[in-house]
Parts: C-alpha cells; structure tokens; sequence
C-alpha cells in the first residue's frame, strides 16, 4: 500500500498545496532546470509565509519553504498536470530567490560562484535576472544578481 501511495503522489503538486502561496524554487529548480547537477531530495520552495519545512514519510516526501519579502514574489509558471496545479519558478528567479536566501554566505566572486557549479551551458536572461533581483530591495542580492551576470554572460564568458 505505502509504495502506491508514493506512485500515486505527484510531489511538486503537493509542494503547492501544502503551503499557500509558495511556488517551487531554489536548489529543487535549479536542479530540474540542469543549472546544478546536485541531486535534490527536498523540495524548496518560497513562500510570504514564516519559513518552514514539512517531512510526509508516507510518500519519502520533505518539503521546506523558505520566506521571501511579498514585493519579490512571483516570476513562476503554473502547470498542470493530471488536472492538479502546481507552481514552479522560472529559471532565472530560482536563481535570484537562491541568490537571496543564501546572500549572507555568498561572496559573489568568480571562485564563490564556480564552488556552486551552476551550470555555464544555459542562457541566462540577464535582464530578467536584473529585475527580479531588484524586487527584493536588497543591496547584497542585486550585487549577486550583477555579478553572476558579468561571470555568466554568453559573450564574455570568464572560465573558471
């Protein structure tokens, strides 16, 4: 029975329900998107609510939540799937929401960036990675924001 009800159980639609309003976001998506190659065994994802983590063994599902200020919330998709919805970040604001919960620890330097091993193959949208990280009103998470973009910029690619 315990193993159907993990068939049967789609986690991404429940990341969404459990804690409303969230949207799937940080390392989960990161990953989904190939920008980590980590392999992600929580589901994170930002919410407006108090931070807050969910374990549902029943399915071998965690789920964690992270907050976020309400001005820098959105710039996720709705999908359906199975007539069930479920809410996923884009790329580029997984990594600006990543960039925020995590700006304490980050330095933003070329090393800094290279020990994340985010992924120099994608195209990032730098202009909508600009934008969303100014909806956070925050001086450290734009720095991240322009210097990812100087170090990830398609034409002048600096290798690590």
């Amino acid at each position: 029975m315990l193993g159907s009800a993990r068939d049967e159980v789609n986690s991404l639609q429940l990341a969404t329900k459990i804690y409303h309003p969230s949207y799937i976001s940080l390392e989960f998506a990161l990953n989904y998107y190939g920008i980590i190659p980590e392999a992600v065994f929580t589901v994170t994802s930002v919410s407006t609510k108090k931070t807050a983590f969910f374990g549902v063994p029943e399915i071998g599902g965690y789920f964690s939540y992270q907050n976020i200020k309400a001005s820098a919330f959105g710039g996720f998709q709705t999908f359906m799937e199975d007539g069930v919805s479920f809410n996923l970040a884009e790329m580029e604001k997984a990594l600006v929401d990543f960039f925020y919960i995590n700006r304490n620890a980050m330095g933003g330097t070329k090393l800094n960036f290279a020990g994340y091993r985010f992924s120099e193959a994608h195209r990032y949208n730098q202009a909508k990675i600009l934008r969303y990280a100014r909806n956070f009103e925050n001086k450290k998470t734009l720095f991240l924001a322009k210097n990812f973009n100087k170090y990830y910029n398609k034409d002048t690619l600096v290798r690590f």
